[in-house]
């Protein structure tokens, strides 16, 4: 039997928030991948020339990215959010009726401060040609939590003169591919230890430098309207089961008026990304904080940072992101 090579298209959608739904696994997917969240360089994809009679007979898909080896990680931004997506080789399953079942098993990782929707729902088979061919289930949209990698298993029927040696791709919504993998491409590098997870965050515009444990006056009409002491990080450690350590940060604020300053506009950063929030203090970041007259308040913000991260390459930003628009912006490091 002649086999044709195929390519796995997985066009995902997300939006800024979803409900979770349970897929189900087939009972011949391959063993969870490894996820890690960068990639080295490596050689660009080729999907070879056009099959024969043997191929699918869907739309074409256009041209393709560079590849990433089966078992590696790629990197992509949809809707604004960026994603870490490993694909394990697929596997064959039965023979029934000349298609052939073709099973891979992957895991996508949101890495941003949000939960988003994955939408495998409009998962695709493409074959060396580029064709669309049949999907043997359509698995349900499903929430992924920031920070935790979601698994899933993927199932095909094609044509028997479609074989294993496939190809899987990533579809933005307009139909373009934004990642690809192949059997050989480029493989995971190390992951930088510094560098939190989230968003590039540049240093405010007209920031006031500071060590840690000094005091900054923000201004509003005029006027010091409050002072605000960013104490120097402390890290612990999370537990076997989770996935990043945490970082403790105390911030005390004085006034001689009434401020309120909301907690998201501290921001701890790592390697220029955003720290997310730890998530058992996900409620309490959301509030403001509140000051009164004469009576300091002290608040311990948590956020989670990389596993063996080191807490001297952390810094502390602040921006008025509000109504109050409190003057000037700071950073302590």
């Amino acid at each position: 039997m002649t086999t044709v090579p195929v390519i796995v298209a997985f066009a995902l959608a997300a939006s800024a928030c979803g409900g979770s739904h349970d897929a189900g696994n087939s009972a011949q997917s391959p063993q969870a991948p490894n996820l890690s969240t960068t990639a080295t360089s490596g050689s660009t994809g080729d999907t070879g020339s056009s099959a024969g009679g043997g191929g699918c007979s869907g739309e074409q898909v256009g041209s393709l990215p560079e590849a990433t080896k089966w078992g590696n990680t790629a990197n992509f931004e949809l809707r604004d959010k960026r994603y870490a997506l490993n694909v394990s080789a697929p596997t064959a399953g039965a023979t029934t009726d000349s298609k052939q079942r073709v099973v891979a098993k992957f895991g996508v990782l949101v890495k941003d401060e949000y939960v988003a929707t994955f939408n495998s729902g409009v998962i695709r088979l493409v074959d060396e040609g580029g064709r669309l061919c049949d999907a043997a289930t359509v698995p349900p949209m499903k929430a992924v939590a920031a920070g935790k990698v979601q698994y899933d298993s993927l199932m095909f029927d094609v044509p028997e003169a479609v074989g294993t040696d496939v190809r899987a791709v990533v579809l933005d919504g307009s139909g373009k591919a934004v990642a690809l993998f192949a059997p050989t491409g480029a493989t995971d590098a190390a992951a930088d230890p510094t560098a939190c997870t989230g968003t590039k965050t540049a240093v405010p515009a007209g920031a006031t430098t500071l060590a840690f444990g000094k005091p900054h006056n923000l201004m509003s009409d005029g006027r010091v309207i409050a002072t605000v002491t960013v104490a120097a990080p402390v890290k612990r450690a999370g537990s076997a089961g989770e996935p990043t350590d945490f970082v403790d940060v105390k911030v005390t604020v004085s006034t001689q008026w009434l401020a309120s300053l909301g907690r998201s506009d501290f921001v701890l950063t790592g390697g220029g990304r955003r720290c997310p929030t730890d998530p058992a203090d996900k409620i309490k970041a959301s509030a403001p904080l509140l000051v009164t007259p004469d009576e300091p308040s002290q608040e311990t913000l948590a956020f989670a940072v990389p596993k063996g991260s080191s807490i001297e390459t952390f810094a502390m930003q602040y921006a008025d992101t509000g109504s109050s628009a409190y003057t000037p912006p700071a950073v302590w490091k």
